[in-house]
């Protein structure tokens, strides 16, 4: 398979249901967007979703399915929030560097 650039756009031919198409039609028009930039933006989020649960797991973060309480004290749960704050900035930090 040849290797182009990592920042080169290339075609790619995607085969989906009909149905799903008009609903991703109907949101690029909301967005006021192209539908082929709605299916990379939609695309390039899901794997920052990944990228991100990946780094709060290295960072031991409690998985939603865990038996920490739902109602933290004030003080934790503004420990907990600026630890995900700083792990959110790092990986966007570390996506903008790849680019």
């Amino acid at each position: 398979m040849l290797r182009r650039p990592a920042n080169e756009t290339v075609q790619v031919n995607l085969r989906i249901k009909e149905s799903f198409r008009r609903r991703i039609e109907q949101s690029a028009e909301k967005a006021g967007v192209s539908l082929n930039a709605e299916m990379v933006r939609r695309l390039e989020e899901s794997y920052r979703q990944e990228d991100l649960f990946a780094a709060l797991k290295r960072q031991n973060f409690p998985q939603p399915q865990s038996e920490t309480p739902v109602a933290l004290r004030a003080s934790e749960q503004q420990k907990f929030e600026q630890r995900i704050i700083d792990v959110i900035e790092t990986t966007l930090k570390q996506e903008q560097e790849k680019k």
